[in-house]
Parts: structure tokens; C-alpha cells; sequence
């Protein structure tokens, strides 16, 4: 069962098999591996239902279920709409799916780390080596729309691997987070040459984010750096690691030079600091700042008017504060608020913060990933909301439910299955 379960987590880190089974997807959506092993998922997590520790568990367990009665009333209200309800779906399979890898033995986690490492990696490296395999795998495997809206966004070819530009800067941003939490929360820590290269692919991974236009993940993986840093210092002790990160820091500023388009970094580096750039990737940028300025306000509107949440605003609404009509508020809080209403909006943020609170008062050297991996979420949710695609609410889930399995022992590790 553990060989069953880690192949659909690993293939569950691809996009949706959209061309490869376009006659199907018309009728079941867009098809993944998650979507396709939901039976497995569940009888797997059934079967370990009393591995997570029982007061976070019932907690996550209670606010679940409101999460879904909030869905639930947030559809009824316009008209059983499907939008809420494939938002929530995403995120209840995505949570299933990370419970699910917390659970498997130690072994088949590396397995399934390793598979989502090449696929991420691998594609974007692909991306660079040969543009044309990858556009092949888009209009014979993957979605063909991803290739075309990105196309429409760009005047040159962007780090896009399989996955799209924003998943995947998404994607590059947490993954150092998996392999670190990964690395620290076994029985014995890494060998120094295992944190070694750890390092240098998170350096160099970090910086190629920016190669995506992605400005947001970029900015919340350097933030989540820094939180990784303050924990190690002031909770373990480990002062050296502000210096390691300053110079990690450095590195990847330099290596964004090297790795990263000039007209990229002017557009999205340079113009934070007062450098206005005329050319379309600034006026993107600029555009996106205003958007999401006006969408922040439309979603406070919403969140004052209707305490039980609006799933369907109307266009008119949004034309009325000058932008177009948009399915979510590219925020990962500001959504729930103003989808599910004030209850699950405040239950969500609370899931959250205590997650962080929890990273944050655990001694143990995984905590150390777990809060740059959270660090990393918030941030980035700051100006986007990652829940309602797959692969990213698995990754998510992953990293949030490791928070709740931290306690003040250094040595526990985390999963709840530490045997190779």
C-alpha cells in the first residue's frame, strides 16, 4: 500500500493530464493523479487516523468541518455555484494528500521528494535545454491554455517548465522548504555534505525564481530565509547562521544577475527601487500592483457587507472599482473572508497563526524549516491565494500539517512513520 500511495503523491506534483485525456476532462474536469487515487488517499489516511496527535488532529478535524458547512451555504447562496465548492475540493484533497505523505515510512517520502524535485527541476531545466520538448508535453500531456496565456504575457520565452510561470515560482519556493524539513526531521541529523548541497540548490533555486516574473514568491522565499535564521539563532542557540544567511542572501543576489533576463530584473528588481521602466514587463508590473490594490478593496467590501460570505460577486461590482471580473481575491486570507464568511475566515487565519506559533516554540532543528516553510506560505499569501490549485494545496498542506507535529523534544521527527 505504501508503493501505491507514494506513486500517486509523486505524479500528483504534475499539472493536470488535460490534453492527454481532453475527451474525458470535458466531463470530469481536469484530470490528476490526486483527483484519480482519492479512494486509496482516503483509506490510507484512514487506516493511520490515530497518528496525528489527538488535540491537533481534532481541531484541524472540527475546522474542516466548517470549512465545508461554510462551502456549503457560500454555494446554496448562489445558486449551488461550482466555484466554491472546486475551491474546497482542491483544498480538502490537497490537506488528504499531505496527511497522507506525513504517514508514509521514511523511505517512500524520499522517494516521492525526489520524484517532486526532477519534476520541478527537471522541467524548468528542460525549459531552458529544449523550449520545443516542453511545448510538446503542453499540447499532448498538460494544458495547452497554461502555454498560451504565459505566451501572452511575455515578449520572450520565461522559466515556465510544465507547470506555467506562477506555479511554478510557486512551486521553486517551497520545495528547499519539503527537502530541508525532510533533511532535519529524521532520527539523526544530515551529514555536513548533505547540508551542503542542500544549500547550494536552495541558493540557486531561490534565485532562478525571479527567472518566472514572480515576484511575490521571490520575495516571501528571501523573507522565509530570514525566518529560518531567527529561529536557529534565538531558539537553538545557533548565532553562525545569520552570517551563513547574509552570505546565502548575497549569493542569491548575484546569482539573479547571472540566471535572471536584464529586462526582467529591471521590471520587477529595479523598479521596487524607484527605477520606472516603460517597457511591458514593467507596465505588468505596475498594472499588477494596481489590481491587486483595487481587488483588496472590492474583497473588504464584500467581507463588511456579507458575514456568511458571497461566492458570486457580480461584475458590476468590480467594474464599479474599475477592473474586471476575477474569481478570487489573490489573497491567501482575504478569500476565505469574503468566499466562506467571518466564521471560517477567522478559524482559517487561527489554523495558521497557531501553526506558526507552534514552528516558532518548538527547539527541535526541523522547526527551523517548518517556520521558513510557513514564513514562506504567508508571505507569498500576502499577494496571491495558492489554495485552489492541486499540486500547490498539497505542497501547502505538507509544510502546514508538519507544523502540528512539532513539540519541544529535539529529537521527534517529523512524520509520524520515522522507519526506513
Amino acid at each position: 500500500m505504501n508503493s501505491v500511495i507514494s506513486t500517486i503523491l509523486a505524479l500528483g506534483i504534475l499539472p493536470s493530464l488535460t490534453a492527454a485525456f481532453g475527451s474525458v476532462s470535458q466531463y470530469s474536469g481536469p484530470l490528476n493523479p490526486l483527483k484519480v487515487g482519492i479512494p486509496f488517499l482516503a483509506y490510507f489516511a484512514w487506516k493511520h487516523r490515530r497518528g496525528f496527535p489527538r488535540p491537533h488532529g481534532l481541531f484541524l478535524i472540527a475546522a474542516w468541518i466548517i470549512g465545508t458547512i461554510s462551502t456549503l451555504v457560500a454555494a446554496y447562496q448562489c445558486g449551488m455555484a461550482s466555484g466554491p465548492l472546486r475551491e474546497w475540493g482542491a483544498i480538502s484533497i490537497g490537506l488528504l494528500a499531505g496527511f497522507c505523505f506525513l504517514n508514509l515510512p521514511r523511505r517512500h517520502r524520499t522517494l516521492v521528494l525526489g520524484f517532486w524535485t526532477a519534476a520541478i527541476l527537471g522541467s524548468a531545466l528542460l525549459e531552458k535545454l529544449a523550449p520545443s520538448a516542453i511545448d510538446w508535453l503542453y499540447f499532448n500531456v498538460f494544458d495547452p491554455q497554461t502555454r498560451q496565456l504565459d505566451e501572452l504575457a511575455a515578449q520572450s520565452r520565461l522559466l515556465g517548465g510544465v507547470f506555467g510561470i506562477q506555479s511554478l515560482a510557486k512551486l521553486m519556493a517551497w520545495l528547499p522548504w519539503l527537502l530541508w524539513i525532510h533533511a532535519l526531521g529524521g532520527l539523526t541529523p544530515p551529514a555536513k555534505w548533505q547540508v551542503w548541497i542542500l544549500a547550494v540548490v536552495s541558493t540557486v533555486v531561490t534565485a532562478a525564481i525571479l527567472a518566472t516574473t514572480q515576484r511575490g514568491p521571490f520575495v516571501a522565499s528571501l523573507t522565509g530565509w530570514e525566518f529560518f535564521a531567527l529561529h536557529r539563532a534565538f531558539r537553538l542557540g545557533d548565532r553562525r547562521v545569520l552570517g551563513w544567511t547574509v552570505g546565502g542572501i548575497a549569493a542569491v543576489a548575484a546569482l539573479v544577475w547571472i540566471i535572471v533576463p536584464g529586462d526582467v530584473i529591471q521590471s520587477r528588481v529595479l523598479s521596487a527601487f524607484g527605477q520606472k521602466d516603460a517597457t511591458r514587463y514593467g507596465q505588468m508590473a505596475e498594472g499588477n500592483i494596481s489590481f491587486r490594490r483595487m481587488i483588496f478593496e472590492v474583497s473588504a467590501e464584500v467581507i463588511s457587507q456579507s458575514p456568511l460570505g458571497n461566492a458570486c460577486v457580480t461584475p458590476e461590482v468590480f467594474a464599479g472599482h474599475g477592473i474586471g471580473f476575477t474569481t478570487h481575491s489573490h489573497h491567501l486570507f482575504l478569500h476565505q473572508f469574503r468566499e466562506r464568511g467571518w466564521v471560517w475566515g477567522l478559524l482559517h487565519l487561527l489554523v495558521w497563526i497557531w501553526a506558526g506559533v507552534l514552528a516558532w516554540r518548538s527547539r527541535s532543528a526541523a522547526a527551523s524549516a517548518v517556520l521558513g516553510g510557513w514564513t514562506t506560505i504567508v508571505v507569498l499569501g500576502m499577494f496571491d491565494h495558492p489554495w485552489f490549485v492541486l499540486n500547490q494545496a498539497m505542497v501547502m498542506s505538507v509544510i502546514l500539517l508538519s507544523s502540528f507535529l512539532l513539540t519541544l523534544t529535539p529529537s521527534q521527527p517529523v512524520g509520524y512513520n520515522s522507519k526506513s
